[in-house]
């Protein structure tokens, strides 16, 4: 809303449980997929490498983050449930998402034109196989932009954090949408359950455009990049 949306600071890693519950909400297991785009240390992929899913796939650009990614997999390998877990070095401008990636996971990674090359990289992945894709946007800094895509619908929203103070007029938020066939109608928010910490305003304000802010923050860096409210998030 206008006038009451709140700036918020994007820490530099994942929260746990948050990206579980939010896995688990799309009963991620056999059969799934899951690919970080911007994985760094590979955080994400340990935690959804904990879920029987077939497979993790983790992609960064830099080199340094991805070998970290590496050994951080390979040390807890015995306590993963994944089929195979790898990351992968490549720039996600031109990087091929695998015809069988089912969720791909972004934290707040690339802005901008690498996002727009990013996202048009996973669509054309659903377009060469339609099939049941999600994608999953902690921080959604560029949710404006992937919802002009219009080839996505707004599944769910959790909070970004835990334990869940007052969130979702803030961008400590994780949205869930789900990938559609160029030219599908315009989704309605879906109806949702109630639930304490998921009031359905959260789907109602997060399934359209907002102006809301973040900052970005990066260790030893401090406040490195801030949005443009009103013109994407």
């Amino acid at each position: 809303m206008p006038g009451r949306t709140q700036s918020a600071t994007v820490p530099s890693t994942s929260q746990w449980l948050p990206l579980r519950r939010t896995l688990r909400d799309l009963g991620a297991g056999a059969g799934d997929v899951f690919v970080d785009l911007g994985s760094g240390k590979g955080q994400a992929l340990l935690i959804a490498g904990r879920l029987p899913v077939d497979r993790v796939v983790g992609v960064d650009l830099v080199d340094e983050l991805t070998q970290a990614a590496r050994r951080n997999l390979a040390a807890a390998r015995p306590r993963l449930r994944c089929g195979s877990a790898e990351a992968v070095t490549a720039d996600v401008r031109t990087w091929a998402v695998p015809e069988d990636t089912s969720i791909v996971f972004l934290y707040c990674p690339f802005f901008g034109e690498v996002f727009d090359a990013a996202v048009r990289r996973v669509l054309d992945s659903y377009d060469r196989r339609p099939r049941p894709l999600r994608i999953v946007y902690a921080f959604p800094w560029e949710h404006n932009r992937l919802l002009a895509s219009d080839r996505v619908a707004v599944e769910a929203v959790r909070p970004a954090q835990w334990p869940a103070r007052p969130w979702w007029r803030t961008g400590w938020t994780i949205v869930t949408y789900r990938v559609v066939a160029a030219g599908t109608p315009p989704a309605s928010p879906p109806a949702l359950p109630r639930r304490l910490f998921r009031p359905r305003r959260s789907v109602e304000r997060w399934s359209a455009p907002n102006d809301q802010h973040f900052r970005l923050y990066r260790p030893g860096h401090g406040y490195v990049k801030t949005s443009d409210a009103g013109i994407r998030c």
